[in-house]
């Protein structure tokens, strides 16, 4: 099955952990995270504060600062930002500056 297909099925913790696990291990692989920004996208009602966090360093990380998902991603976390504790805030400050 084709990586495309398979990643429709992924859970945003999925997807967050994915790009996380991908940006640790130094996989610096432009598809495949066009592949998690897409499905990211289209799954970001359903991140937490952590996974918002997580995913967005994990693009900054690996040197995909990809400026729509960013945008997508900041306009989430604002709405969610109640529910963002110190370490999720650090998180993606730093990954909005690093980008």
């Amino acid at each position: 099955m084709a990586p495309e297909r398979r990643i429709v099925a992924f859970s945003s913790q999925n997807l967050a952990n994915t790009a996380r696990a991908f940006a640790t291990v130094g996989f610096p692989n432009a598809e495949g995270f066009a592949l998690l920004d897409n499905a990211s996208q289209q799954r970001i009602g359903y991140f937490t504060a952590q996974g918002h966090a997580n995913t967005t360093c994990a693009f900054a990380s690996a040197g995909f600062p990809n400026t729509e998902q960013f945008v997508v991603m900041a306009k989430s976390a604002v709405r969610h930002i109640r529910h963002f504790n110190q370490q999720d805030l650090v998180n993606i400050a730093w990954a909005f500056a690093s980008a």
